[in-house]
Formats: structure tokens, C-alpha cells, sequence
């Protein structure tokens, strides 16, 4: 099954379809009068114009555990996005091991930042074990008078 058609499959059984909303239907017309754009391409117009949608169109798409379409939802995240790099997070955080290895992979290979502090986290060294070092200070010797 093209990636295409899975993904309106995905969409078709939560119901998207279905939904009234103007927005909604929208989009889902554009993604049907373009046969021919590819993921890449619907992701830069989702965001332009559409990213208010994000809660409608995104969760089915995960829920739908296929590794080829969240593997193509990574490689198109914007990392720039709290929205994107909360949900890369929660679903790194889920996600078996086993099940999702090149997913989790690809998402590690991302380096995601905080999205409050923006920086990148890195690896602590662990604390070397023994006893804790204290700093003592040599007093000066007494002169001899």
C-alpha cells in the first residue's frame, strides 16, 4: 500500500473524514487535488496553513503504530516546534525498544533540544565513586618569635 493511501486509510478509520469542520475539510481537499506531492511537501503546507489542525490530523497517524509512516512523520518534524519535539518526545518515551528500533534511532539522531531552555541535551559524566573530596585548606605555619 503506498504511504498515500495509508495514511487516508489511518485517517478514514479515526473518523477525520467525518469531521465538519471547514479546516479540516480544507486540507483533506488539498491533499486530494495534489496526487502527485509527497510528504515532504504536505508537511511545509500543513505548517504554513494549517498547523492549528495538529491535534486533528497527527495523533491517528501515530496511533496507527505503522514504522513506515512514523518514520516519514520524524524525518519531516520540525524540531524548531515544541508541538512536534512534545510529541517525538512522548512517543520515544512509549515505544518499544524492539518494535520501533530505527524510529527511536532516528529520533535520538535528532539531538532534540528543550524546548524551554533550547539547548541540546548532553550525556553527564557519572560521579566517580569513593568518598567525596573535601577541600582543606593548609593554615599557615606560626612564625617562631
Amino acid at each position: 500500500m503506498l504511504l498515500r493511501d495509508r495514511v487516508r486509510q489511518v485517517w478514514a478509520d479515526a473518523g477525520v473524514f467525518d469531521v465538519k469542520d471547514a479546516r479540516v475539510r480544507a486540507f483533506l481537499d488539498h491533499v486530494e487535488a495534489n496526487p502527485t506531492a509527497c510528504f515532504p511537501e504536505f508537511a511545509v503546507e500543513f505548517r504554513r496553513a494549517y498547523y492549528d489542525l495538529f491535534d486533528v490530523l497527527i495523533p491517528p497517524l501515530l496511533a496507527a503504530d505503522d514504522q513506515e509512516l512514523m518514520l516519514h512523520l520524524i524525518k519531516v518534524a520540525d524540531t524548531r516546534r515544541r508541538k512536534e519535539v512534545a510529541t517525538l518526545r512522548a512517543f520515544a518515551a512509549k515505544a518499544d525498544a524492539k518494535i520501533h528500533k530505527v524510529a527511536l534511532e532516528e529520533i535520538k539522531r535528532l539531538k532534540l533540544r528543550d524546548p524551554v531552555t533550547k539547548r541540546t541535551p548532553t550525556k553527564r559524566k557519572p560521579a566517580a565513586a569513593g568518598p567525596a573530596r573535601v577541600s582543606q585548606k593548609k593554615s599557615p605555619a606560626k612564625k617562631a618569635r
